[in-house]
């Protein structure tokens, strides 16, 4: 799937919020694929409310759910679980762009009503991605340089 951010095209009553969420999602740890596809999903719902004539303060559970249904309708195969909603529906939750009540639906999948980077898996994924960028660079600088890693003398 190509991961090119710029070839995600994101209109409608989301679209004000599309550079924000990849950025964080990027501030995150996320990676360029699961970003686009974040953006992917974000845009399908900006499409899907405007069609409904909504707006992201009318985003509720029972919204998700119909959105989820209509996915799966049209179909789409991949991100149609309220679980694929939460990292959209907490970031826009923090911005107030849509009421607190619409992160419930990601309640009942083990998500819960805090900030993205306060999602337990999503904190583990960036403190792990997080140190590896901070041995990564200096190891590989002794790599490409020649130098193997010795060992202290006992």
């Amino acid at each position: 799937m190509d991961s090119d951010l710029s070839r995600v095209r994101l209109v409608g009553p989301l679209e004000a919020y599309g550079s924000g969420f990849a950025m964080e999602l990027a501030r995150i740890g996320y990676r360029n694929n699961p970003v686009a596809d974040q953006l992917r999903l974000m845009a399908h719902l900006s499409r899907w409310l405007s069609a409904q004539g909504l707006g992201p303060a009318d985003i509720t559970p029972a919204m998700c759910d119909a959105f989820l249904a209509a996915r799966r309708s049209a179909g789409y195969t991949l991100w149609l679980s309220r679980k694929a909603l939460v990292p959209m529906l907490h970031y826009l939750r923090d911005i107030g762009a849509v009421p607190g009540s619409a992160t419930s639906t990601a309640k009942s999948e083990g998500g819960a009503s805090r900030p993205i980077s306060r999602i337990p898996h999503l904190e583990a994924r960036a403190e792990a991605i997080n140190r590896e960028r901070i041995r990564q660079p200096r190891e590989s600088v002794l790599a490409k340089a020649g130098v193997a890693r010795r060992k202290p003398p006992a």
